[in-house]
């Protein structure tokens, strides 16, 4: 083979392995972790953009919760410490600390590394945030973890003995908006203004599927963030109504219990079984370096 034939396929090899490297994930270049102010009462998950990355009163495992994209229950309770939670089912292992201690968090990137991230797509800039608070967890806290699948108590949403209880919807006039566009216009009588009415004890929803009913009764602290699969089988949109004495809502103890409710009011049933699930497991984790 000629000496300018082996130069070619050496420089298009060169180019090939450049084109197919990785991109590296920039780090941030400050980042500040501190415990919260005894006095502070003002509450943020983890959030924002690479430029101004913050979160206060955060527990380390809602960081973790965010750098590996973990579900997260938004509870209604007036206690902040049931709110911004990751899943508990899909965090194992973390340590007393890591889900009472509160911090403070502020990190951002700049220059041209910013510059480039700034230019990526939406989807690819949450991304990259993710794995730069999954460096920043494993340099500060010395982080490890690993993903594995288990058996875990979850709920299956079934249908009573009878049946359910509620009819299919039947929707909105021509025209009218649903509560899902709010560029749509309402109708003079505005019965659909929203979809869902939430409420410490209160689940109601006007022409909604079950899956996305499922989604909101997984927010109620009865459930303990369990998972809930949706074993009904109803694939229409249904008007439906949900009240019970909210274990968020210590103030209201008259009424049914979230499951009764459940069983009496929809004729549905949470059933308690075990179905495999991903989890993330911490091997180590060490309480932050404060810089």
């Amino acid at each position: 083979m000629k000496l300018a034939s082996i130069l070619l396929i050496a420089v298009a090899g060169s180019c090939l392995a450049q084109a197919q490297a990785p991109r590296t994930t920039p780090t941030f270049a400050v980042a500040s972790i501190r415990p919260s102010p005894s006095d502070a009462q003002f509450m943020s998950p983890p959030g924002g953009s690479a430029e101004d990355f913050t979160a206060s009163m955060a527990t380390i495992e809602s960081m973790i919760g965010f750098a590996y994209n973990i579900p997260t229950v938004l509870g209604m309770s007036n206690d902040p410490a049931h709110f911004f939670l990751p899943h508990p089912q899909n965090l194992i292992g973390e340590p007393a600390w890591a889900i009472t201690d509160r911090y403070d968090l502020k990190a951002k990137l700049d220059g041209p590394e910013l510059d480039a991230w700034n230019k990526l797509p939406k989807k690819e800039q949450r991304e990259q945030l993710r794995l730069m608070i999954q460096a920043l967890l494993a340099d500060r806290f010395k982080l490890v973890v690993r993903r594995e699948t288990r058996e875990m108590p979850v709920y299956a949403l079934v249908l009573a003995k009878r049946g359910p209880k509620f009819a299919p919807s039947a929707g909105p006039s021509p025209g009218e908006n649903d509560g899902s566009n709010p560029a749509k216009p309402f109708g003079k009588s505005k019965p659909y203004q929203t979809q869902w009415k939430l409420d410490r004890g209160i689940i109601s929803g006007r022409n909604v599927a079950i899956k996305d009913f499922v989604e909101r009764l997984k927010m109620q602290r009865e459930l303990a963030s369990r998972e809930i699969l949706d074993q009904t089988m109803l694939t229409g949109k249904y008007d439906l109504t949900l009240t019970w004495a909210s274990l968020d809502d210590p103030k209201d103890t008259d009424g049914p219990s979230l499951f009764s409710a459940i069983q009496d009011q929809l004729g549905l049933k949470l059933k308690p079984v075990k179905a495999p699930m991903e989890v993330l497991v911490v091997d180590h984790i060490e309480r932050p370096s404060m810089n």
